[in-house]
């Protein structure tokens, strides 16, 4: 049964585009149409995970500003130099292990500040 008695519009039978498929449903119910819908079932597999970490702001406008100065998103630049402070203090980790035998290497790590933004 439908909700309303307006006529509605025929959907396309293909829309060209994303935006064109949008922007009928933008102006359509789809309440109007339901009795035409099935159900559909689909499999998501999102890969990504976005992890949000608080910043002094006086940090952030640093690396913002280098970012930019480089041409690449904060994102990217966070993304990278703390890949690379990883792999460095992961290799420091396994050679230290490997002097000390099975005994794991413990210290204090004291992060310095990258090069590029004193």
């Amino acid at each position: 049964m439908r909700r309303s008695s307006k006529r509605r519009a025929q959907i396309p039978p293909h829309f060209q585009s994303v935006a064109e498929a949008a922007e009928f449903w933008d102006s359509h119910d789809l309440a109007d149409y339901w009795d035409i819908t099935r159900e559909a079932s689909f499999e998501v597999d999102i890969q990504r995970r976005v992890f949000l970490t608080a910043l002094e702001p006086g940090l952030a406008k640093k690396l913002t500003e280098y970012a930019h100065q480089q041409g690449v998103a904060t994102e990217t630049l966070i993304n990278v130099w703390l890949t690379e402070k990883v792999a460095a203090v992961t290799q420091e980790k396994e050679v230290g292990e490997i002097r000390k035998g099975d005994r794991p290497a413990r210290r204090l790590i004291r992060l310095q500040p990258h090069k590029d933004l004193e």
